[in-house]
Order: structure tokens, then C-alpha cells, then sequence
């Protein structure tokens, strides 16, 4: 897995990708209704419903597909 130059291509590679991980929308903001549903004012109503019971969060969020990174650097 190294070069020439003794450079490795996991290190080559990561310098090219710059991370691995991007933020992309899971919906199609195409108009300004579809953006006020999702966002503000929209996303009002599940907030409110969380707020009422905390555990419909599983129903109206991805938090049963977030993955925790910890590290001490």
C-alpha cells in the first residue's frame, strides 16, 4: 500500500477525500412549500409532539440511526 515516494494510499486517499462522512438532504427541496413543511414552519408540529411525549422522537427524528464517534483527540 505505498508508493514510490513512500507515501501511503490510505493517507493519498484520505487527503483526496478530505473525511468521509457529508450531510446531504433526505428531501427534495424544490419549492418554497416543500421547505416551509420541512423546516420553519413545519417542523413545528412534530417538535410539539415530542415535546408532549418525549419518546415519539423515535417516530419524527433519525435518532435510531445515529452512530456516536468519541475519541480523545
Amino acid at each position: 500500500m505505498t508508493d514510490d515516494m513512500g507515501t501511503s494510499a490510505s493517507l493519498r486517499m484520505h487527503e483526496a477525500w478530505q473525511g468521509k462522512v457529508e450531510v446531504v438532504s433526505r428531501v427534495r427541496l424544490d419549492d418554497p412549500e416543500t421547505l416551509a413543511i420541512a423546516y420553519t414552519p413545519g417542523v413545528a408540529e412534530p417538535c410539539l409532539e415530542i415535546s408532549r411525549d418525549p419518546e415519539e422522537c423515535w417516530r419524527y427524528t433519525r435518532r435510531g440511526n445515529l452512530v456516536a464517534v468519541i475519541t480523545d483527540v
